[in-house]
């Protein structure tokens, strides 16, 4: 735990880059308090939800690892249970620690719940080498069958989905391909809005140290998840949040994010301008791709007039406005 963390450290020691570390480290914390719209029953509510539609395609592994823990923690009771078995210790610890990041802040997106495999796979193996093997014919026959349908059905998906129509959410691929079909290798790329997948597909380097523009609008970290404003007069309800996880609803919400604004997110955007200005600058704010829509550039008057005196609109392919330098 401590060697890693120590070699970070010190690599960013020697670069001269402990303050910005320092800098970074202190938005994360703000970051892991979630998006202020938040309340505690919503956030039980899609722990459950989330936590059940993640444990299901590899329902076996969870099946055999609550097997373990319940069995353990019902000889708690019996003063030598730890003497015994003192990895178990370790490993519960290691399963329910798992479950802090994942609800941390409230989002619980699908990927938190990555940490929490280790141990569960763990704990599903010594549940198979203790007594999983001794399952019933039929229980292993639906445990394999289950297996095969949800590693098919979910290979069978991702291979489709690059054949599928553009959704409302695909069509910045229309503008990345357009940026490579126009671009040289010497040039940059600044993009407004949150949209990082541009500099990838168009093979655009990017031109400052923004890999997103949240750090600049302050979208995340506090409102990341949750768009309506929390001082409108009807705010939706608890099951109203729930379902707007899954179903995004379209149109702009005005709310003023700027208290989440990195703190020197402006000074150091500033600086990456002055030592080069990109070639392009693509405007996603048009298209409302991933809520942009209430960033207008013309709301940060340093970047307006940047984009006023040195660029000229050159084409808007699906909302996304692209400019090339003069």
């Amino acid at each position: 735990f401590f060697i890693p963390i120590g070699l970070i450290a010190l690599y960013l020691w020697r670069g001269n880059a402990g303050q910005q570390a320092i800098e970074a480290l202190s938005y994360i914390f703000l970051y892991a308090k979630g998006p202020v719209q938040s309340d505690r029953l919503y956030v039980l509510i899609k722990f459950l939800a989330r936590s059940a539609l993640f444990i299901l395609p590899a329902l076996i592994m969870w099946w055999g690892a609550f097997a373990v823990i319940g069995r353990y923690l019902k000889k708690l009771h019996k003063a030598d249970t730890f003497a015994e078995q003192p990895y178990m210790v370790f490993m519960l610890l290691w399963f329910f620690i798992s479950i802090l990041p994942i609800i941390v802040g409230g989002r619980i997106y699908f990927h938190y719940y990555f940490v929490i495999l280790p141990p569960t796979a763990i704990l599903f193996g010594m549940w198979w080498n203790d007594r999983g093997y001794q399952m019933k014919k039929w229980a292993k026959v639906l445990a394999i069958v289950w297996s095969i349908i949800c590693v098919g059905g979910w290979t069978i998906y991702a291979s489709t989905k690059p054949y599928r129509p553009l959704g409302r959410k695909d069509q910045w691929v229309h503008a990345a391909r357009y940026m490579k079909s126009i671009s040289k290798p010497d040039e940059t790329l600044f993009i407004w809005g949150y949209c990082p997948q541009i500099y990838i597909q168009s093979g655009l380097p990017n031109a400052t140290r923004f890999t997103t523009t949240d750090y600049l609008t302050g979208r995340s970290p506090m409102t990341a998840g949750l768009e309506f404003d929390p001082k409108s007069p009807n705010p939706p309800s608890t099951w109203d949040k729930f379902l707007n996880d899954f179903i995004d609803p379209a149109g702009i919400v005005i709310y003023d994010t700027s208290n989440n604004i990195f703190p020197k997110a402006w000074e150091y955007l500033e600086e990456d301008f002055t030592r080069a200005l990109p070639t392009y600058i693509i405007d996603t704010v048009p298209s409302n791709y991933r809520r942009y829509g209430r960033y207008p550039i013309d709301m940060f008057p340093y970047l307006a007039e940047t984009l006023k005196d040195n660029y000229e609109k050159i084409h808007s392919v699906k909302g996304f406005d692209i400019y090339r330098i003069k």
